[in-house]
């Protein structure tokens, strides 16, 4: 059903409407398809536990410190994993010595706006041998398998799928990456950072959340964490204040929304920066489930696209309706065949519209009691730029809640 919502507003603003959604059954098969074992194979071939084909020849990766031959090499095996799951890859070179690997996902709706999931591919020690397996193998494979498995799904909006390089010298590739994004002013919906997600010696499924009062930061933070609980994780993570060492950080300082996900700190790998960081130290299911509970979170973020049916039901009459779900036709001889008039909405007076847009508000005339089933794919967040004056506002397909408009300036409703 469809009148659940409609608010009138007399200021000039940006509407944000939130839905919260229960498990959704396209992102529990996304949750489902992370595979440990490719994980695994990901993280031996980055960590030289066995070797991976590199443009077409056996190679392998011994080290993937910065002023390492291995460095390039793992840059350019991300790049052909990326081209090979049909995602747009791009080399992204801030220095002489340094380059961020980008696979592109366009979104349907809009690809101005984009979801990151990220990791550094760059190691330490910076000898000849630095398997590097869980500082950040982990985090690079799983920036793989989420590419693997997303690039089958479409979504909403886009996603970048980001390899940080020389992280381990001062996030200097992230940092150059979010200046740019900044300079560009992108349209960051969030970001998720991966770094260190494989060691869990005792295996209580332990791990650190960092969230900071940033942007949408907090809310990213809460929304990874809720899913562990949605679908069904053995995971216990917590929040905890963020620190600087990695490269969610240089989109805080941008102010973009980011968090770190990342083992627990109270059981750290003793292992870290030597030559010992090994695969064989790491704790394979517990990657795997930090890449599930990601996997959810960029998926709704992103938010994926599915098949969907919404009734709306009408009268005989002047109704007041919303869409409820993004039209696969937005066109409202498609949604509404047996309307008897034209759409208005309210935008600085009465306007007719032919294409009827998720969260704003309509009045359509009918002859008879009717319903009306849309076919197109469920929104959970929707942003609405409005007029001053009066507006019409439409809801989603249930309840909104007053207390999750979030408008801008602050605190109207």
């Amino acid at each position: 059903m469809m009148k659940k919502l409609y608010l009138l507003i007399s200021v000039f603003m940006i509407i944000t409407i939130h839905n919260s959604l229960a498990q959704v059954p396209t992102i529990s098969q996304i949750v489902n398809q992370i595979n440990q074992d490719s994980l695994a194979l990901y993280i031996r071939q980055l960590s030289g536990d066995t070797s991976c084909v590199i443009g077409g020849s056996p190679y392998t990766i011994l080290s993937r410190h910065k002023n390492q031959p291995g460095n390039d090499k793992a840059a350019q095996y991300i790049f052909e994993k990326f081209q090979s799951w049909g995602l747009s890859a791009v080399y992204e070179t801030f220095s002489t010595t340094g380059k961020n690997v980008i696979g592109i996902k366009p979104g349907s709706f809009d690809s101005q706006k984009y979801v990151v999931v990220c990791a550094h591919y760059d190691d330490m020690p910076s000898g000849t041998i630095a398997p590097g397996a869980d500082d950040n193998a982990s985090g690079t494979a799983t920036v793989l398998e989420l590419a693997r498995v997303l690039s089958k799904y479409n979504f909403g909006y886009a996603i970048r799928f980001i390899c940080f390089d020389e992280e381990e010298q001062g996030l200097v590739g992230s940092r150059y990456y979010a200046t740019q994004a900044r300079n560009r002013n992108d349209s960051i919906i969030a970001v998720v950072n991966l770094d260190m997600t494989g060691y869990d010696a005792n295996n209580d499924g332990r791990l650190d959340v960092h969230s900071k009062n940033i942007a949408n930061t907090v809310q990213i933070a809460n929304d990874w964490i809720s899913n562990v609980t949605e679908y069904g994780i053995s995971l216990i993570p917590r929040t905890v204040a963020s620190q600087p060492y990695s490269d969610h950080e240089s989109f805080l300082q941008k102010n973009y929304g980011a968090i770190l996900v990342i083992e627990y700190d109270l059981e750290f790998n003793p292992y870290y920066h030597t030559v010992n960081d090994k695969f064989q130290y790491l704790n394979m299911s517990y990657v795997r489930k930090i890449a599930q509970v990601t996997a959810a979170t960029i998926a709704e973020y992103a938010q994926v696209l599915t098949s969907n049916v919404a009734t709306v039901y009408t009268t005989s009459g002047w109704n007041l309706i919303s869409v409820p779900i993004n039209p696969q036709n937005p066109s409202v001889l498609s949604i509404f065949p047996t309307a008897v008039s034209q759409a208005y909405t309210y935008y600085n007076g009465y306007v007719v519209k032919d294409q009827l847009e998720v969260g704003r508000g309509y009045w359509l005339k009918f002859n008879s009691n009717s319903s009306h089933n849309i076919t197109g794919n469920p929104v959970s967040q929707v942003q609405i730029n409005l007029s001053s004056g009066w507006n019409l506002i439409g809801g989603l397909n249930s309840i909104i809640p007053t207390g999750s408009i979030i408008t801008n300036p602050p605190n109207i409703i």
